[in-house]
């Protein structure tokens, strides 16, 4: 099972699956607002709900967003 797949569009967006290693960064749980970011390249966490858990890689959140805006 392959830890990632390119996008069937043939665009660079990429799926990550439940139980597999990924890079650190943000990521949603597709079909979900859910997000889980990744301080450091770790494994992805599985839902309880039965489903094959697939993530999509975020660029940025709300929250990087607003501390951009924030004064130091």
């Amino acid at each position: 099972m392959p830890k990632s797949a390119a996008s069937s569009t043939g665009d660079d967006t990429s799926i990550f699956l439940a139980g597999h290693r990924a890079p650190a960064g943000v990521y949603r749980l597709v079909g979900t607002h859910r997000e889980v970011r990744l301080d450091q390249d770790d494994i992805l966490p599985a839902t309880n709900d039965g489903h094959v858990a697939v993530y999509e890689p975020l660029a940025q959140t709300w929250a990087d967003l607003r501390s951009v805006d924030e004064p130091a």
